[in-house]
Formats: structure tokens, sequence, C-alpha cells
């Protein structure tokens, strides 16, 4: 799915709401690249494409629903996500250090450890509490762009979708059954 017509169908499901979604401005075409150029990998496409219409959405803006889980997400800023991603690697050395351990295998696709310098936060909900992160850098298993989540409290790292483009697809499905309850009330 291509992030425009997923724009759109959200944007419907706010109005029905009698709501309107915002987003921030567009990200600089030069923010993107530098982010890229960060990275050492390019962005998914429909990724780059979501912070060209919206660098963020505004504060308590649902725009992405995790599918099979009655969570909406926040779209980050690229700032934002670039803070996301740093709080992660601060935050890595102390689950090593604490020897954590996942309560249930992680999925064979992602990487093991807490952080991974191509893992880049996109989606946010409780200042970081969950994450939605496009990885491109996933284990042998895995495929580059594949979308994985964190989860904080019991703190995991768990495999969400293929592709950012099969994730929207997924999400679009959620955030349609579950629009009552993920569009916040003013």
């Amino acid at each position: 799915m291509k992030f425009a017509g997923y724009l759109k169908a959200i944007e419907k499901l706010y109005a029905k709401a009698d709501r309107t979604l915002k987003l921030q401005k567009p990200a600089s075409a030069r923010s993107l690249r530098d982010l890229e150029a960060e990275l050492e990998a390019p962005l998914p496409t429909e990724l780059r494409a979501a912070w060209e219409l919206g660098d963020g959405s505004a504060d308590y803006a649902r725009v992405f629903a995790r599918p099979g889980y009655l969570t909406g997400y926040e779209l980050l800023s690229v700032a934002g996500a670039r803070k996301a991603r740093e709080s992660m690697r601060r935050r890595a050395p102390r689950y090593a250090a604490a020897k954590y351990e996942e309560q249930k295998p992680r999925d064979p696709r992602i990487q093991p450890g807490w952080f991974a310098p191509r893992w880049l936060p996109f989606g946010e909900l409780g200042g970081g509490s969950l994450l939605l992160l496009v990885d491109l850098s996933p284990a042998p298993k895995g495929k580059v762009g594949q979308v994985i989540a964190f989860t904080h409290d019991p703190d995991e790292m768990s495999y969400v979708e293929s592709s950012f483009e099969k994730f929207l697809t997924g999400s679009s499905k959620a955030f349609a059954k579950y629009a009552s309850d993920l569009i916040d009330e003013e």
C-alpha cells in the first residue's frame, strides 16, 4: 500500500469520528538525506513518502495501528525518530549488563540485542514505551525493510511485517476495525 492512499483512508476514519488528523509540515529533503547518510542505507520508499507529507503527527494523533493489537501509534518526526533511536542505543548496554532475557524466544528474523545501527523508529506510543521500527539490518532469515516493534514491560523486540508497505495494509485494516478506540477525543 502506498502511504498517500493509506493517509487518505485514515483521514476518512478521523472525519467519520468528527475529528481531523493533523500532521506537521513536511520534512525537508535535507533532513531525509542526512538521516539516510546516518543510517548508511536508503529509507523505505513509503516511509520517506510519509515524512515528505508530514514530519510527524500532532501530539496524540494516532496514524498507525499495530495489527493484532489495540494500539495506535503517532508518526514520529525525523528528529523524533533520531531521538528514539539514540535512546535505544544508550539503553542497550544496560540490557546487556543486566543479562535481560525476553520472556519468549525472539523471532529469528530479528537480530539479537536491543539496538542495531540500522533500526529506525517511526511510530511511538507512551513516550517510547512502544515503538514501531523499520529494520534495515535484519537477521539472515529477515528481510531488509521489515517492520519490528519494541515493547516495554515486558521488554521485547517482535516481528510485525515483512515490509513497510505490507505494514500499511495491515495497519489500515486494524485502524478501520478499532477507529473509535484509536482516535483520541479532544
